[in-house]
């Protein structure tokens, strides 16, 4: 199986979220501990991929760590919050 860059995205996982979940969404993020909605459904994706341990150590980090940084920007936090 060839390396593959962790930055590189594999696929666009497009989907349609009701009206319901999508205020509920919304609501997290302006909760603050999400950057965006694509935050929060990659973090949902990673946490579910995790109780059925199904993901590898390595896919354990992925991207969200790379939000971290505009996270704090966007809140002034100067702490570093991991998303995943």
């Amino acid at each position: 199986m060839p390396k593959q860059d962790k930055w590189q995205v594999a696929f666009y996982a497009g989907t349609k979220i009701p009206p319901g979940l999508k205020r509920s969404i919304e609501k997290a993020v302006e909760g603050g501990n999400y950057l965006n909605e694509s935050d929060f459904v990659r973090n949902a994706i990673k946490e579910k991929l995790e109780k059925e341990h199904l993901l590898q150590s390595d896919q354990r980090l992925g991207s969200s760590h790379v939000y971290s940084a505009a996270f704090n920007a966007k809140n002034g936090s100067e702490t570093n919050v991991d998303h995943g």
